[in-house]
């Protein structure tokens, strides 16, 4: 009877673990977010603003292409310790052991997303004029969390 409980619990623990941590693995925004570079989706006009030359957008194309190959790169990553650990959690007897080293190898690589999306914004600057900086700082695009950017500080009642 006791056993049984112990390995409810145990089984109820690993289950949280691994949906915690397929949460925190996934990039902020969602799992496909990390695709577009610093000068995609909502920043139509801040493009245009930028005046960017054509070397300028030729060098931002390839960094996209680049950036993309290497984001399939760690999410195929991230999905395969993430099927390694639920395989692993499901098992009659767990090993602990092995579910903290996949937990540790899904947070590095959830640091090579974020390091990328840095990378990337570090790149980007490097490219441009000092005048397109302050544009481009004045407009906001700096090295915010994506997906924080313009959202109200949660108080009471909000949610």
């Amino acid at each position: 009877m006791r056993k049984k409980i112990m390995q409810r619990t145990l089984g109820a623990v690993l289950a949280v673990v691994f949906l915690s941590g397929v949460a925190q693995a996934m990039p902020p925004g969602g799992p496909h977010h990390d695709q577009k570079g610093p000068m995609e989706g909502d920043e139509p006009r801040l493009l245009e603003s930028l005046q960017l030359t054509q070397d300028q957008i030729q060098l931002l194309k390839q960094e996209k292409f680049e950036k993309r190959k290497k984001a399939i790169k760690l999410r195929a990553e991230m999905e395969t310790l993430q099927i390694d650990l639920e395989a692993v959690s499901t098992e009659s007897k767990p090993d602990v052991a092995k579910v903290d080293r996949l937990t540790n190898a899904m947070g590095v690589i959830h640091g090579k997303m974020i390091a990328q999306r840095v990378k990337s914004i570090i790149y980007l600057r490097s490219i441009l004029t000092a005048e397109q900086i302050k544009i481009m700082d004045a407009r906001g695009l700096q090295f915010d969390r994506k997906g924080k950017k313009g959202h109200k500080p949660r108080g009471k009642g909000r949610r």
